[in-house]
């Protein structure tokens, strides 16, 4: 590394052996002086425009700032809680694909661990087939909870709804 970097003219690197090793390689500095009065080359911070000056010491890297991103435009609909949109999109028995389908979901585990499994352990919904949890013709139902529950939420889960 040392030979690559007298080779090129640049700086011995610098080494900081702690859990891991860190090289540090420095530009050669008439190299670096020359990109930055080229047109086109991308405009770098330098000791003397921050104030951060030091005797013998050049600056490698320019400060980091941080990244400004655009805000996300909050949703029009309120947050519901994934055990609700269950039973708002569950209608009489459904199969886990089904249920999936009628949420606008694609992950499988995602659907088990954040909507179905809650859903079950509130006691909103149940298996046909408890004793066969990995049943092919396993469907959930709504319980009584759930009844109540669908009552009281009504057509705005933004579910699709079957049409009879």
């Amino acid at each position: 590394i040392r030979d690559g970097a007298k080779a090129v003219d640049c700086p011995e690197p610098a080494f900081d052996a702690g859990n891991f090793v860190t090289v540090t390689f420095r530009p050669n500095p008439e190299v670096r002086q020359a990109a930055g009065g080229q047109q086109g080359s991308t405009p770098q911070v330098t000791p003397e425009a921050t104030g951060q000056a030091r005797e013998g010491t050049p600056e490698v890297t320019p400060e980091v700032t941080p990244e400004v991103t655009p805000e996300v435009a909050p949703e029009v609909a309120p947050e519901v809680a994934p055990e609700v949109r269950v039973v708002a999109a569950l209608r009489g028995e459904m199969t886990a694909r089904d249920l999936r389908a009628a949420l606008r979901l694609s992950d499988e585990k995602h659907f088990r661990t954040q909507y179905l499994f809650p859903a079950m352990r509130a006691g909103l919904i149940e298996m046909t087939i408890p004793d066969k949890p990995r049943s092919r013709l396993q469907r959930y139902r709504l319980t009584a909870a759930g009844l109540a529950c669908a009552r009281g939420v009504g057509d705005t889960m933004g579910v699709e709804k079957e049409t009879a």
